[in-house]
């Protein structure tokens, strides 16, 4: 069964319908037993749906400011 780290890290894979099937089964196993894995995917999934909601106009420089601010107000 996979870790969480191994979920974390083919997330984006598997959202992204990328993951050969058996791997696809062995994340979907892990996420029926880890409540800390479904909550990270709801997560993830939530962000990709606000950011695809997002102006497109936004500058490299204002991105980067923002994820740097996210970051910086998770840490605290």
């Amino acid at each position: 069964m996979l870790s969480c780290k191994e979920l974390t890290e083919q997330a984006g894979d598997y959202l992204d319908k990328q993951l050969p099937l058996s791997k696809k089964l062995q994340l979907k196993m892990h996420l029926l037993l880890c409540l800390h894995c479904r909550c990270y995917l709801k997560q993830l999934r939530t962000t990709i749906r606000l950011i695809k909601m997002t102006p497109q106009i936004i500058n490299d420089e204002k991105a980067q400011q923002i994820v740097d601010e996210i970051f910086n107000h998770q840490i605290k």
